[in-house]
């Protein structure tokens, strides 16, 4: 597996990766299960805001992060569903914590018992719950800080 950055022409194959991986998360509203919409948000967050990085396997996208670096933002982390338990997801991870070294702002949904694990196990802290109107559900900010 190779972490690379990703090029416009990936970003098709990223939405994708990432509805089909939220949708098996078993999390949704109206909003969330909508391709398209997914789609468009995908495009206009990498045009204004994201760096994104995939994983790759025999050339085919099995994960991704984008990353607000001006905030320290881990901005979304997903990992294909046929894929998840096999170390890319810890891998994407430590490559956001190469990228920003010293600390790192992520949410995710409360109801996410499966991700919240996974940051606490990286050292995440949680640091609040806020309501999400948007999405119509509750979000955890959590921190991770370098311990150097």
């Amino acid at each position: 597996m190779i972490i690379r950055p990703a090029k416009p022409g990936d970003y098709p194959a990223l939405a994708d990766l990432w509805h089909e991986s939220w949708i098996s998360i078993g999390i949704s509203n109206a909003w969330d299960l909508d391709r398209e919409g997914v789609r468009r948000r995908f495009m206009q967050e990498a045009e204004d805001r994201w760096e994104i990085y995939l994983a790759e396997t025999d050339g085919k996208p099995v994960g991704f992060l984008a990353l607000v670096p001006a905030e320290n933002q881990l901005d979304q982390i997903f990992v294909a569903p046929e894929k998840k338990g096999m170390g890319i997801g810890s891998a994407l991870l430590d490559f956001a914590q190469q990228k920003l070294p010293e600390w790192i702002v992520l949410w995710t949904s409360a109801e996410n018992a499966r991700a919240r694990r996974f940051y606490e196990q990286a050292g995440f802290v949680l640091m609040d719950t806020q309501y999400d109107a948007a999405h119509r559900r509750e979000n955890c900010l959590y921190v991770w800080m370098s311990n150097r």
